[in-house]
């Protein structure tokens, strides 16, 4: 990814977080994104999905490089743009290349109740309900987890 898919995935992960209810909101947002291009240097990844050329989403994946256990963050598709596959082709490509870096569990965060299309999307990718991998910063949260192997 180049400096300027950075800066699209930058905008792309700040118009996630503005369209979250504040009780979902990240309390570290701006320090997440304060130097994208640093955070997401391989083992870390960011992905940007494009529709005829206009930025579409976004998803990131930060990679514990001891354990090879790999966190995803900032899964976002644009509103006008859902219920399109987008969501799906940027987990798919987040999973492709969590198995060629030999990472071997992905574990990420939700709020099944209030996010069910994206919890029903991993479900069918295959996350199942786990124990927390971590601390969140929002109330009820849903830990999930997906081996690779």
């Amino acid at each position: 990814m180049n400096a300027g898919e950075f800066g699209t995935f930058r905008a792309l992960a700040a118009e996630y977080e503005a369209s979250l209810p504040q009780d979902l909101k990240h309390a570290d947002f701006a320090a997440q994104c304060a130097d994208v291009a640093t955070h997401f240097s391989p083992p870390h990844a960011a992905f940007v999905a494009r529709d005829a050329g206009v930025p579409a989403g976004c998803v990131a994946v930060t990679v514990d490089a001891v354990s090879r256990v790999a966190v995803v963050k900032k899964l976002y598709v644009v509103p006008a743009l859902r219920k399109r596959g987008i969501a799906r082709l940027l987990m798919n490509a987040l999973i492709a290349y969590a198995r060629e870096s030999g990472i071997t569990r992905l574990v990420l965060d939700t709020a099944r109740e209030r996010m069910q299309p994206a919890y029903a999307l991993y479900l069918a990718l295959g996350f199942r309900d786990c124990a927390p991998y971590g601390e969140v910063d929002y109330r009820c949260p849903t830990f999930m987890d997906l081996a690779i192997g």
